[in-house]
């Protein structure tokens, strides 16, 4: 799901994905509103005034660089199903749109609307079928409506739909709604009622966001960090004296044992938050009321030292009993294995110690214990304050909801009076209730229900101390039936599941799994090397490498962001010819000149022979692909290889070869087989994506590993010039990579310039003896037409 706030401001240095949502989508400052009088805040979510039901969020528009508010945009790909352009502001007292309005004074709501479906992806099961959901965004009282936006008409994230308007007289605001049906909530949220289970896993078809570990009362907490292979706690004792061997190994005390059921959140940076500190981990432990036990613990660097946290955890196993460290990886990145139709932990009780908080210390607890179920964000846990609600049973716009009522009833007598609903929004514990809370009730732009939904609010009662006169509630009717649309919008279900705006949008920016279509969109139309020249092409090129099996890898290896995934794709472009190919053109042949002699087309080529490159990221060398290989524990081949050149007695080069201090080649030559066959890499699509992440996250560099270190620090010129050495090792393509990356960040990133030509300027990246070092500036081109169905 590739989703963004309907204003998109811009984003500060170091600003978190949740900092900048609640700039860009902030609530409705106090003003006026009818029967209520100036100072009243209205457009809550999912009550607002009279604890009367309300589907969204009133927003207003933040300003931009020029001073000016923002354009309303659409939040998401997806298909126009309903436009209204909006009337004519007047001062006509009778006028519907006027309701309310002082004497001698304009209270103008602006009644353009804009609907859209969006239909996407979210994940996929062991069997690769993309877990598809549809879902609606509603832009409610817009001042103008683009002409580009139209029934029927596709529309894609970032477009233009209008301008904000008013909403009883305050300008640049709008009311925005998410919402679905029944079989779509199953799908998005993977259930339909109650709290979320405790007595097994979570989902395994999509997984993002903080993981979540549920262990019951009575679980060991030991007071250092046991040994990393074994399920049962020991330590090592130290050697009786230097040479000596190491005594055997010791069982551990529990230092605490839990006396309630807790859950553990291990939420992993991704790249974000403050330098230095964009590939942490925390680790929070959580009551299951959602209170924390003290602050969270930081593991520095957790993210970023996966690979080689998952080598050794694997590596301090017998070489006979040794698990893959691909799948110890997955243990550690989601706290289970979910690739199972590729991935298999051998043994299956591998432990996962971390470190963690209970009352009155800190300890270790293994997270792989058979009694511990683990869950993600996707799971839309209770203990984050998450809940469905269908309890309403009147099914008027009226909130009678038992559970909504409680979070407002202060004295718990029952009843909610005027006092309490105030003293209720402004409480930050109720608000973080109701905006977690996903609920059921009917729909409020409904004109041929507005007797049965609103006529409550011609009889007193303690929400309503003032009730209507027939009169009065005639001009209401007329005013809300003003507003309505959704009696001519066909499909629609009268009771809808609404979410919280903000919410919806930051939980699923946090999945990174991104459908087809999406994926196609992101590769160049026109101008950039190899570039596809229509969306048939470009959908081709996708289906080519496998969108499934990119996105496992981006959830795998941490590809959860814009950033991430931009820095990624324009390596992986230059190196796959824009998708085209998954194994090197000629597979490092000589080929023949003209007058017939036989030339390498380039030098290297001549020793890595059969181990050219393949994958998203061409793998090249023998030892990179043994240690991909060891890195998967794949089986040892049988039969002949499908490259001539590697039989069951050939050497080849491991790595590139060197000169010695009399410049003579020194070559490391070893025999290939029977280790796997280097085909897979490239002939099973998995692996070809899998393999390319492997490469990212496990590449050596100035002291450390990992490229998403460099990838943190920005999609810019200079970091971007770095990722493509760190790839490449040189220049090959150097100035396509940038070009490719500017390309990819116009339609996966945030920002809004549309620009279709453009241009940037670098200063070429180098590495000289550990360090990095910069050379001669280039300024380069860019073409950003976008890459479109229609």
């Amino acid at each position: 799901m590739l989703i963004s706030p309907p204003f998109l401001p811009a984003r500060n240095a170091n600003q978190t994905d949740a900092q900048w949502l609640e700039t860009a989508m902030s609530g409705a400052t106090p003003g006026y509103i009818p029967r209520r009088g100036d100072n009243t805040i209205a457009g809550n979510y999912p009550v607002s005034m009279e604890m009367g039901w309300h589907g969204g969020l009133h927003l207003v528009a933040p300003n931009g660089a020029d001073g000016h508010a923002l354009t309303v945009r659409a939040i998401a790909d997806g298909t126009v199903v309903f436009v209204r352009q909006p009337t004519q502001a007047n001062d006509n007292h009778d006028d519907p749109l006027n309701y309310g309005a002082p004497e001698g004074s304009r209270c103008w709501t602006s009644d353009g609307i804009v609907v859209i479906r969006h239909d996407t992806e979210i994940g996929a099961d062991a069997q690769d079928q993309p877990v598809t959901v549809t879902f609606y965004s509603v832009y409610m009282h817009l001042d103008a409506i683009r002409g580009t936006v139209g029934p029927r008409r596709q529309i894609y994230r970032k477009d233009e739909i209008g301008e904000a308007g008013f909403i009883y007289g305050q300008p640049h605001s709008i009311h925005f709604e998410i919402f679905c049906d029944d079989a779509n909530l199953q799908r998005l949220v993977g259930r339909t009622t109650g709290d979320l289970p405790l007595d097994r896993d979570g989902r395994s078809d999509v997984v993002f966001g903080e993981l979540y570990f549920h262990l019951p009362a009575g679980t060991p907490v030991f007071g250092e960090q046991p040994l990393p292979n074994n399920s049962v706690a020991h330590r090592q004792p130290p050697a009786p004296r230097r040479g000596s061997p190491l005594p055997p190994a010791t069982p551990l005390q529990a230092a605490h044992t839990t006396t309630e059921a807790v859950v553990i959140g291990l939420r992993y940076a991704h790249g974000e938050g403050t330098d230095g500190h964009r590939g942490d981990a925390a680790v929070t432990t959580y009551r299951l009321d959602g209170s924390t036990e003290g602050a969270a613990l930081t593991e520095a660097d957790a993210e970023y030292n996966l690979y080689r946290d998952a080598t050794a955890i694997a590596n301090a196993y017998p070489a006979n009993g040794r698990p893959a460290p691909s799948a110890v990886f997955e243990l550690l990145r989601f706290g289970r294995v979910i690739n199972t139709a590729h991935e298999t932990l051998t043994p299956n009780n591998v432990p996962h110690w971390r470190q963690i908080r209970y009352p009155g210390g800190t300890g270790w607890v293994n997270l792989n214990a058979a009694n511990i179920h683990k869950f993600s964000d996707a799971d839309f846990p209770h203990w984050k304050q998450w809940r469905l609600i269908d309890d309403s049973t009147d099914k008027d716009s009226r909130c009678d909801s038992p559970t909504v009522l409680a979070w407002f009833d202060g004295n718990q007598n029952g009843h909610i009076d005027a006092t309490e609903a105030t003293a209720g929004f402004a409480c930050a514990s109720v608000r973080e209730k109701l905006e977690h809370a996903i609920c059921k009730f009917p729909t409020e732009w409904s004109a041929a229900t507005l007797d049965a939904r609103w006529g409550w609010l011609k009889t007193s009662t303690e929400e309503n101390p003032t009730p209507l006169t027939e009169e009065d509630f005639a001009k209401f009717k007329a005013h809300a039936s003003a507003l309505c649309f959704w009696d001519g919008v066909a499909g629609l279900p009268a009771a809808p599941w609404r979410f919280h705006p903000r919410c919806f949008v930051q939980v699923f920016r946090r999945c990174g799994w991104l459908s087809r279509r999406e994926l196609t969109q992101l590769i160049p139309r026109a101008g950039l090397k190899d570039f596809a020249r229509n969306w048939a092409e470009a959908e081709r090129r996708i289906n080519g490498v496998g969108h499934v099996h990119l996105n496992r890898a981006f959830r795998k290896y941490g590809f959860a962001n814009a950033q991430r995934q931009t820095a990624f794709l324009a390596q992986v472009y230059i190196e796959t010819g824009c998708l085209t190919l998954l194994d090197e053109v000629g597979h490092a042949k000589q080929q023949k000149r003209r007058n017939g002699t036989l030339y390498w087309p380039q030098p290297m080529m001549e020793y890595y022979a059969a181990f050219f490159g393949r994958g998203l990221m061409q793998l090249t060398w023998a030892g990179t692909y043994a240690d991909y290989g060891t890195y998967r524990a794949f089986r040892n081949h049988q039969g002949t290889y499908v490259d001539e050149r590697i039989t069951a007695t050939s050497t080849h080069d491991w790595a590139a070869p060197v000169r010695d201090a009399h410049q003579n080649l020194v070559r490391n030559q070893r025999r290939w087989s029977p280790r796997f066959d280097p085909d897979v890499v490239a002939s099973d699509l998995y692996n070809a994506s899998d393999s390319g992440a492997f490469f990212w996250v496990q590449k050596h560099f100035t002291g450390t590993t990992n490229i998403h270190r460099v990838a943190d620090a920005g999609i810019d010129t200079t970091h971007v010039g770095r990722m493509s050495i760190l790839v490449n090792g040189g220049g090959n393509g150097y100035n396509e990579r940038l070009q490719y990356a500017a390309f990819i960040d116009r339609y996966r990133g945030d920002g809004i310039e549309n620009a279709v030509a453009g241009t940037i300027t670098a200063t070429r990246q180098r590495i000289a003896h550990g360090q990095w070092t910069s050379g001669e500036a280039i300024t380069l081109n860019i073409n950003y037409t976008a890459q479109r169905s229609t």
